[in-house]
């Protein structure tokens, strides 16, 4: 379809965009998350935080790190730290982990290990809500917002920055 341009009485070019100028619906861009459980708890990422989903992995304990790292995963040569969301989260369970959410944040690499399998979805499957006042500050750091989904409320983890408000916000209660 060409769009052509259309003189006006007095012989002047009318602008051809001026007929699209009604109301246009702005379409929002569909996010895609991964929803999965870390105890009873059920979170959510967005899935453009992530790198890679491991099913099949042995994690190599290292004993100089921090409690709530369980050691390192080896990715294709590559060492990855693997942090167990339920230490991190303060989630007592005696699940074990089945699946690693491989994160890249800064060009570095960081595996989280969580409970269940991991659900995609897509963000017209569910309906999100924006973080309710409840939470406090810190947790208002790594938590995006909430989705209801399949009847149940799920936190949306911003995984960039979970881990650095996270070790904070523990090493300064810890030493309380």
């Amino acid at each position: 379809m060409a769009i052509r341009s259309k003189k006006d009485n007095k012989g002047k070019i009318k602008n051809p965009v001026s007929a699209f100028k009604s109301p246009v619906k702005k379409l929002e861009e569909e996010k895609g998350y991964a929803v999965f459980a870390v105890g009873n708890e059920f979170y959510c990422v967005n899935l453009d935080s992530i790198f890679e989903i491991l099913h099949d992995f042995v994690i190599v304990p290292a004993s100089h790190l921090p409690e709530y790292f369980e050691g390192v995963i080896n990715l294709r040569g590559e060492s990855i730290p693997a942090v167990n969301l339920k230490k991190l989260l303060n989630i007592v369970s005696d699940t074990n982990f089945q699946v690693c959410i491989v994160s890249i944040s800064a060009s570095e690499k960081i595996g989280f290990l969580v409970d269940s399998d991991v659900e995609i979805i897509k963000s017209s499957e569910c309906q999100s809500f924006a973080l309710p006042d409840c939470f406090s500050a810190e947790e208002q750091k790594f938590l995006e917002g909430i989705i209801e989904y399949k009847g149940r409320l799920t936190g949306i983890i911003k995984l960039n920055q979970a881990l650095k408000t996270l070790t904070e916000w523990r090493s300064k209660n810890e030493n309380k």
